[in-house]
């Protein structure tokens, strides 16, 4: 039935001692009803599990002392449960101090190194106490993940609801899936209820029950079994720290904050100066290309021969038995059509006028033989100079 799961091998007492007198109260005591809204303990977990790496980190750049103190006040009891024992170990920070060990079936209260400090406790099962599985679920039920899995819980374990403590996480997916997929792990409820009341009578409050390689922030104790966090009391001297702090830190950032803000000036100066040039650029270039342009077209009307200049120098060389047909004209190139008794002599006429250049029959000559002249198609190069009168 489960995919994706750990077997499940949970060396803890049965409740063999309850009796069904006071099961109703045990019910009652830890009610698992559907959830209706995530609590303010929730969200203060989740924020601590996700501030944990980052406090770390810090607590690490701190002098000895400080760093000391701070793990010091932070302390934490870690009960891991194997069978009837249970091994108790204090954590100051990253470092773990074995401090004893518990039994579940005797009255004795914490040891002398726990006593003297209210402490957060956890209770820490094995690996294979957890059934572990990998769900895939329709992206609509994000919202209310919490209640769905409830709901679901008969379908995807091999025990009722009210038997269970869970906790489940998503893992991450594409964000537009139509699909996500969530970690679910539980455990039997009933094993852990000893645990749960022996620690309370000890005098350690359990705000946290997870596993050996629980992921991040995994609490399988259902929020409304969770301790209350109190904000901490301030006296007089703890305002006075607070203010004291306050007053450095706006000190420090002061200068941070004009500097800031005078380089904020000076870039916004700086980006009008440079919109302003390149402006200026760009008037300039505009300017130029228009200027060679203007060259461009005076010296190529100062080098090109003009067309009637061409037309009088044609007019000048050509014999007066020669008619032109057409006359194409570019620029340079220069293309004849027409009729001459002789067109073999026009090469011979054209090649002699000065800035003629390059004078040749673009076709065979063609006798004509209604009148006996001679139809021709050259074409001949002007050269820069300007041809003379």
């Amino acid at each position: 039935m489960l995919a994706d799961v750990h077997a499940i091998d949970l060396h803890l007492p049965r409740r063999d001692r309850q009796t069904d007198q006071d099961r109703p109260l045990l019910m009652a005591q830890t009610d698992t009803r559907e959830p209706r809204h995530r609590t303010a303990a929730h969200w203060l977990d989740a924020l601590d599990a996700r501030l944990q790496p980052a406090r770390v980190r810090i607590a690490r750049c701190l002098p000895g002392r400080l760093h000391q103190a701070l793990a010091d006040h932070n302390r934490r009891l870690l009960v891991e449960p194997d069978d009837g024992q249970a091994r108790l170990t204090q954590l100051r920070g990253e470092a773990r101090e074995p401090v004893g060990t518990l039994a579940l079936d005797s009255e004795e209260r914490l040891p002398e190194a726990l006593a003297d400090h209210r402490r957060r406790t956890t209770l820490r099962l094995p690996e294979t106490a957890v059934l572990r599985r990998v769900l895939s679920l329709p992206a609509q039920v994000r919202p209310r993940l919490s209640e769905v899995l409830h709901h679901e819980l008969d379908r995807l374990s091999p025990f009722p609801a009210d038997q269970l403590f869970y906790d489940a996480r998503l893992l991450p997916t594409a964000k537009r899936a139509a699909r996500i997929r969530v970690e679910l792990a539980l455990c039997p409820r009933a094993p852990l209820e000893d645990w749960l009341t022996r620690l309370a009578r000890a005098g350690a409050t359990v705000e946290r029950i997870d596993w050996a390689g629980a992921w991040r922030g995994a609490n399988l104790l259902p929020p409304r079994r969770r301790p209350r966090r109190r904000p901490p009391r301030l006296g007089t001297d703890g305002w006075l720290v607070l203010l004291a702090l306050a007053l450095l830190i706006a000190a420090l950032a002061t200068p941070l904050w004009q500097r800031h803000a005078h380089l904020a000036r000076l870039e916004q100066a700086l980006g009008a100066a440079r919109a302003q040039a390149l402006e200026s650029d760009r008037v300039r270039q505009a300017l130029e290309q228009a200027r060679q342009g203007s060259l461009a077209a005076l010296e190529q009307r100062r080098l090109q021969p003009r067309a009637l200049q061409l037309l009088g120098e044609l007019s000048t060389r050509l014999p007066d038995d020669t008619w032109v047909q057409s006359l194409e004209f570019d620029g340079r190139q220069v293309e004849l059509t027409g009729e001459s008794a002789s067109a073999t002599a026009l090469i011979a006429l054209l090649e002699g006028a000065p800035g003629i250049a390059s004078v040749r029959f673009r076709s065979p000559v063609v006798q004509i033989d209604r009148n006996g002249k001679e139809r021709f198609n050259l074409a001949f190069q002007l050269e820069a100079a300007e041809p003379a009168p």
